[in-house]
This record gives structure tokens, C-alpha cells and sequence, in this order.
């Protein structure tokens, strides 16, 4: 297997034990799970919003957050709590967030709040603080929007502009959900926000919720792993690509992918895809795994357990969220069920 830079030092940190839990300051967010972040490359902000406060039990968040890059690897992260002009989002968590690099955009869609599940989309201008005041609005979408959700598989497609749910749990049955929309415009530039259920084919995940999402660009396709359907011992550890997954280019339709070893079955374990390496890096129940060849092409898809026997946060949890710092090579992990109120970095040194 052709391991990049990404893959590599993500497996020499894990065995090295060089992941490094840091401070929390009381300027920081409350910890919380269900919470959405994403990455701006260009600022190294992690942007974070919403979630379930932990202090409050199922406490739904509305406030907005960034960490700022640290000047070192430990001492006290740099928050910095944002306060966006106009009406901000109900607060919620089970929803998803995508951004747009080059329009420095947010988009938010779904999830819980105060009175059940919501089906609405929302944009953060100047998210990552940069050109002009931060702030919310709501969009105003044509077409029949999906039923309301949460724990959904989300992902967005900034090059086409384009917002992907798949699945869920509709608050309102108690049930998962088996359906697939997609949101053009969806960051609200271009056109008019507009909603179009795709009919997939007969062959689909089947409805779930709890799975994670990612996107890939190269391919236009949207990759799934894991998730459960609410039935006792219902976790999955199936792999599925959809094709033509923005809508463009073709019918889209689902193909199950089959991998050699698996990871812990599971729900609302987070992971990372880069298009480039073709790697998903999945944490899972405390410890890191990899998928190579994820979306099947150019090789058998192989999970491995990246080594050690510590977990990287005691006990391991789920709901938290990861992203990924180029300029670091560094993993970054943040929030979850154990409610803890650390930031963990995965940035080993050299290799490749």
C-alpha cells in the first residue's frame, strides 16, 4: 500500500505514543458531544459550533467557537469565543457542518433542538474571522426540504457548492431514515438554494443513523462507514460508495465495498478521508484505524489498527469530532460522550 505523509505519521504517532492531550482553559467551550468543527486551511482555525453541553446533561449549544493555532504543543489552547452578528442558529447537536474555502463559509443543516428534530440550513459568513464581520443567516431554499434529522451522514462538496444528507434518525417515529437529498447552492452564492431527493437504485446502506460521511472530490463520490438501525446488537461495519454523489455526471447509485480485517463495530465514530491517498483514519472506540484504498479503487480495501495498547483519550468515546491541520500534519480531536474538555493532537515528526 502507498502510504502519504498523512497515513505514515499517523501510524508512527499512534506507536509512538506522541499524542498529547491539551490544556483547557475556562475561556474555552464547556465540553459537549453531537457538536459539529470544521478546518479552515488557510487561517489553521478549527471552528466549532453547537453540540450537547455536557453540564447541562442534553443542554443544546448555540455558541461558536474557534481554536486558534498554539505556538507550542502544550500550555492552554486558543480559544476564542465568536459572536456573529444576526439571529444565530436554534441550538442543537446531531447536526452537520461544511465549508467553503473560497467564499469563507459555513453551512450548518439538521439536527436536535429544543422542540425535536429540524430540517434548516444556515450559512456563517466570515467564519474564520477574516473580510468582514462574522455572521449568520438563515437560507431561504426552494423545493421540498428532507424530513427533519439528526445523526445523519453529511458532507459538502465545495467546488460544485453542494450540500449531501444521507440517512438519519427522525426524532419525531423514533426511527432511522433511508433517503438521499442534495442542497445546491447550498452556502447560499450562485443561485438560489435549492433541495432534490436522488433516487439511488434499489441496492442502498438501508436506513441508519449514527454513520459518518466523507466526500470525495476526485472520484464524486460520497463514502459511508458504520452507523446502527436503533435494533439491539444493530452497530454496522459495512463499507458503501455512492457514485455521482453531487448530482452531477450521471445516476448515482450505492455499491457496497468489501475490506479485509474490520474495525470495532460501531456508531458515531468519527473519521477523516484524504482523496489523495485514497486513506480513510477512523477513531474508534479510543484508538486510531485506518481504511486504505477506501472507495476501492487501486487496491483490496485493508483496515489496520494503528498499534498500542493505551487509548488515546481513557475509555474512549463517540460524538466528538476530528479534523485535520496539513501544516501540522496533526490530527485534531475535540469533544465527545466521555465529556472531557480536552483538545487532542496527533503530530508525530518525520517519516514517510
Amino acid at each position: 500500500m502507498k502510504k502519504t505523509c498523512l497515513t505514515c505519521l499517523l501510524f508512527l504517532g499512534i506507536l509512538t505514543g506522541v499524542a498529547a492531550a491539551q490544556s483547557w482553559s475556562s475561556y474555552g467551550p464547556t465540553p459537549r458531544y453531537g457538536h459539529s468543527a470544521v478546518f479552515d486551511s488557510s487561517s489553521k482555525q478549527m471552528i466549532v459550533f453547537g453540540g450537547f453541553s455536557a453540564s447541562g446533561g442534553q443542554t443544546l449549544d448555540a455558541d461558536t467557537w474557534r481554536l486558534l493555532p498554539s505556538a507550542s504543543r502544550s500550555g492552554l489552547q486558543n480559544w476564542v469565543a465568536v459572536h456573529p452578528a444576526g439571529t444565530p442558529p436554534p441550538g442543537r447537536g446531531g447536526h452537520f457542518a461544511g465549508y467553503a474555502p473560497t467564499s469563507n463559509r459555513m453551512v450548518i443543516f439538521g439536527g436536535q433542538a429544543a422542540g425535536g428534530c429540524v430540517n434548516d440550513a444556515w450559512v456563517l459568513t466570515n467564519a474564520n474571522g477574516h473580510g468582514g464581520q462574522t455572521g449568520w443567516s438563515q437560507l431561504a431554499a426552494q423545493g421540498t426540504p428532507p424530513p427533519a434529522r439528526k445523526n445523519f451522514g453529511g458532507a459538502y462538496d465545495p467546488v460544485s457548492n453542494t450540500l449531501m444528507v444521507q440517512d438519519g434518525y427522525d426524532c419525531a417515529t423514533s426511527t432511522p431514515i433511508d433517503d438521499y437529498w442534495i442542497l445546491s447552492n447550498a452556502n447560499g452564492l450562485g443561485g438560489t438554494p435549492t433541495w432534490v431527493e436522488v433516487n439511488t437504485g434499489s441496492s442502498r446502506p438501508g436506513p441508519r443513523f449514527g454513520q459518518n460521511a466523507a466526500y470525495d472530490p476526485t472520484t464524486n463520490e460520497l463514502i459511508i462507514f458504520g452507523g446502527t438501525n436503533g435494533q439491539r446488537f444493530g452497530n454496522y461495519e459495512d463499507l458503501w460508495v455512492l457514485s455521482n454523489a453531487n448530482g452531477i455526471g450521471g445516476a448515482s447509485a450505492w455499491k457496497q465495498i468489501s475490506t479485509l480485517g474490520k474495525p470495532p463495530a460501531g456508531e458515531y465514530w468519527p473519521f477523516i478521508y484524504d482523496p489523495v491517498s485514497n486513506v480513510m483514519t477512523l477513531y474508534a472506540g479510543g484508538f486510531i484505524y485506518y481504511l486504505s484504498y477506501a472507495n476501492g479503487v487501486g487496491g483490496i480495501p485493508t483496515w489496520t489498527y494503528s498499534g498500542g495498547n493505551s487509548p488515546i483519550k481513557p475509555g474512549g468515546d463517540s460524538q466528538g469530532t476530528i479534523v485535520y491541520d496539513a501544516s501540522r500534519d496533526a490530527i485534531i480531536l475535540f469533544g465527545g460522550s466521555l465529556k472531557d474538555v480536552n483538545v487532542y493532537l496527533f503530530s508525530p515528526a518525520g517519516g514517510q
